[in-house]
């Protein structure tokens, strides 16, 4: 009998905890305008279309690392240094940014360099891709999962 409550106190902890875990992340949508091996030809494509549609460009203080793709010398209140945090954490809306697929989302196109217009819903990224589409080739929209949880 202590071995079966023993037993379902761990699942219980493990599905609390994995629920938990879940509820640390948001679904995102996001408008992507290219994805590039090399951050030159993304930054190069941002700025173009930062004209081309228009819309502002902000890079977010982000610098391309050769290691881990992007990363941010930036000090967060709380003292430390975080590196690279995924567009859609607490900016998202319209504007042109330059994103890193290993921490955007899941799929099979880890190592790019993301061009971004727009992160939020997905009504109203249909919208966006409606508006820019014409302008812009190979425009698509893409959902991922941001980690809105503790970063200590």
């Amino acid at each position: 009998m202590k071995f079966i409550l023993t037993l379902f106190s761990i699942l219980t902890f493990a599905s609390v905890s994995i629920g938990q875990e879940e509820e640390m992340y948001a679904e995102k949508y996001y408008v992507v305008l290219g994805e590039y091996r090399s951050y030159s030809k993304a930054l190069r494509k941002a700025q173009k279309n930062a004209n081309q549609i228009p819309s502002p460009l902000n890079l977010r203080n982000l610098i391309p690392d050769t290691e881990i793709g992007l990363t941010s010398n930036e000090v967060c209140g709380c003292g430390e240094k975080h590196g690279y945090i995924p567009r859609g954490r607490y900016d998202d809306g319209k504007y042109i940014s330059i994103e890193f697929s290993n921490g955007l989302y899941d799929q099979e196109t880890d190592g790019y360099y993301v061009v971004v217009l727009y992160s939020g819903s997905s009504e109203e990224a249909k919208q966006i891709f409606d508006q820019s589409r014409e302008k812009i080739k190979n425009i698509k929209v893409i959902n991922g999962k941001v980690y809105m949880g503790c970063m200590h």
